[in-house]
């Protein structure tokens, strides 16, 4: 009887040990499926105007406490998502701003 219970104690424990070399596999595959989109990995090309002589030849951006300083120099130029976004954010108030500008002016003649 005592042989009995060693071999069902063996085979729960060899059923024991199967069951987490499964589980760990099953971890492995879900971190491998689930990988973490990173914005600062993801490159993007942009080109910004060349300066003009009174001004900077580098146009300074700070994202969540990362600063760069991207070349004005007329060429294409890579720069993390983030960046980039903040780039176009920034071109994009500017042509607005120069609308609305341009409307007030309008509307006082």
């Amino acid at each position: 009887m005592a042989a009995k219970k060693n071999e069902e104690i063996t085979e729960q424990e060899t059923k024991t040990e199967e069951t987490k070399t499964e589980e760990t596999k099953t971890e492995e595959t879900r971190t491998e499926e689930t990988k973490v989109y990173d914005p600062w990995q993801d490159m993007v090309e942009i080109t910004l105007p060349r300066h003009p002589k009174n001004e900077q030849n580098f146009q300074f951006v700070a994202v969540n406490d990362r600063r760069f300083q991207v070349p004005r120099s007329g060429r294409p130029v890579k720069v993390p998502r983030p960046v980039y976004e903040v780039l176009k954010n920034a071109e994009a108030l500017r042509d607005y701003a120069a609308e609305r500008k341009e409307e007030l002016a309008d509307k006082s003649n």
